[in-house]
C-alpha cells in the first residue's frame, strides 16, 4: 500500500517538490485556457489545434519549464509557508524571471512571437491561477498536517532536546558523582608507604 506519510516526512521537501510540479502544469493550463477563449468559446476547449497554432504555445512550454527549474533552484526552504508572502517571493518572482528567461530565449532564437496587449492578459491570469493553486496548497497541507500525514517534526526536535538535555544531565551527575567518590575515599598518606 502506498504510504504518503513516507513520501512526506522529510521535512516537507516532497511537498514543495509535488506542489512546485503542479504549479508548472497549471502554468500550462491556464496558458491553453486563455489561448483558446481568448477569441473562441467555451465549447472549443477540446480543440488542441487553436492552442498550437496560437502565439503562445512555444512561450507556454518555455514558460512552464523555466518556472519549474527556478522553483527547484531558488527555492532553499524546508516546509511549506502558508503567508502571502511566500507567495509574493517565491511564486511572483518565479513568473517573473521565468516570462523574462522565456522571452530572451524566444528573441534569442528568432520565434515567430509577438507581442501584444493580450500577453499582460495572459500574465495577470496566470498570477491569479498560481494564487487559487497557492490557496489550494494551503488547504490541502493544512489537511496533511490535521491528518498526521504531515508532521511538523516538533516531536522530533523535542524528543532531540530532550535527549541533549538527559545526556548533559547524565554527565553532570557522573561528574558531581565522581567528585564525591573521590571526596569520601580517604587518602592514602605517603605515611603508611614509608617501610
Amino acid at each position: 500500500m502506498f504510504r504518503l506519510e513516507k513520501v512526506f516526512q522529510n521535512d516537507g521537501n516532497g511537498f514543495i517538490l509535488f506542489s512546485d510540479s503542479i504549479k508548472s502544469v497549471i502554468l500550462l493550463v491556464v496558458t491553453y485556457i486563455f489561448t483558446i477563449l481568448i477569441d473562441n468559446s467555451i465549447y472549443d476547449l477540446s480543440d488542441y489545434t487553436i492552442y498550437t497554432r496560437s502565439n503562445f504555445f512555444i512561450y507556454s512550454i518555455f514558460l512552464s519549464l523555466t518556472y519549474f527549474i527556478l522553483s527547484l533552484f531558488l527555492k532553499n526552504e524546508k516546509e511549506h509557508k502558508k503567508n502571502f508572502l511566500s507567495f509574493l517571493k517565491g511564486d511572483i518572482l518565479n513568473i517573473f524571471f521565468s516570462v523574462i528567461f522565456s522571452l530572451a530565449i524566444i528573441f534569442i532564437f528568432q520565434v515567430d512571437f509577438k507581442l501584444e496587449i493580450e500577453f499582460i492578459y495572459l500574465i495577470i491570469f496566470q498570477v491569479i491561477g498560481l494564487f487559487f493553486t497557492k490557496l489550494f496548497f494551503n488547504n490541502l497541507y493544512n489537511k496533511l498536517i490535521d491528518n498526521n500525514i504531515i508532521q511538523k517534526n516538533i516531536m522530533h526536535k523535542i524528543h532531540w532536546i530532550c535527549c541533549v538535555k538527559k545526556n548533559i544531565f547524565n554527565k553532570r551527575s557522573k561528574e558531581i558523582g565522581n567528585s564525591k567518590k573521590q571526596k569520601s575515599l580517604p587518602k592514602i598518606s605517603n605515611t603508611f608507604v614509608r617501610s
